[in-house]
């Protein structure tokens, strides 16, 4: 049986892929940054796109809606304030600026590849490094270590609220991950809530 918020849900599968796939790339910095910019700009366009099929499909979630969007720009609400804001900067601004914590248990190269050297860069990615500090410089993730490696992500710039809430929840000192997490799951029972509120009505 379709759901009444058909495209929203999609959206919502779309912002999900990508936070399965930001948990799966913890420690490829590059590509956790990548996936946490196009997962602020896919979860953001979720209430856009709930706002349009509300219209689209003339249902009677006017007054509901309106409450919720008093609620999300609540004080106790403040952790989407900031998604909001984030997602204005990322599309037209400036990427976002994320900063990690590693932590590296033990790392032992008994033999490097011939030509290859290896680091471990300033963020703590192990890596492979070929011709270094030329042009034709390439560098691979050494995957083989990551089980020595624990990584957390957070946002620098912009900064977090503070206090950074959710519901009335304080998440302060919370990395990206869980963050976002947290917000995909507000958005979750935002759509869900809509629907009831539609089936009901």
């Amino acid at each position: 049986m379709a759901k009444i918020l058909e495209a929203t849900r999609q959206k919502l599968l779309t912002c999900l892929a990508l936070l399965k796939e930001m948990e799966g790339h913890e420690r490829e910095h590059e590509k956790f940054d990548a996936l946490l910019q196009s997962f602020v700009d896919c979860s953001r366009s979720v209430t856009l796109v709930l706002q349009k099929e509300i219209e689209d499909k003339h249902l009677k979630l006017e007054e509901w809606y309106e409450q919720k969007q008093n609620e999300m720009k609540s004080p106790d609400n403040s952790l989407l304030t900031f998604f909001n804001d984030v997602s204005r900067l990322v599309t037209h601004q400036q990427p976002l600026t994320v900063g990690p914590t590693t932590n590296i248990k033990e790392i032992m190269t008994r033999q490097v590849p011939q030509g290859w050297g290896f680091v471990i860069t300033l963020r703590g990615e192990p890596m492979w490094v070929k011709d270094s500090g030329t042009e034709f410089e390439q560098r691979i993730h050494a995957m083989e270590f990551d089980s020595q490696i624990t990584t957390r992500h957070f946002i620098v710039n912009p900064k977090l609220p503070s206090p950074a809430k959710l519901s009335g929840v304080d998440y302060s000192g919370y990395d990206a991950l869980i963050i976002c997490k947290l917000y995909f799951a507000y958005l979750s029972l935002l759509v869900q809530e809509g629907e009831w509120k539609a089936e009901s009505s």
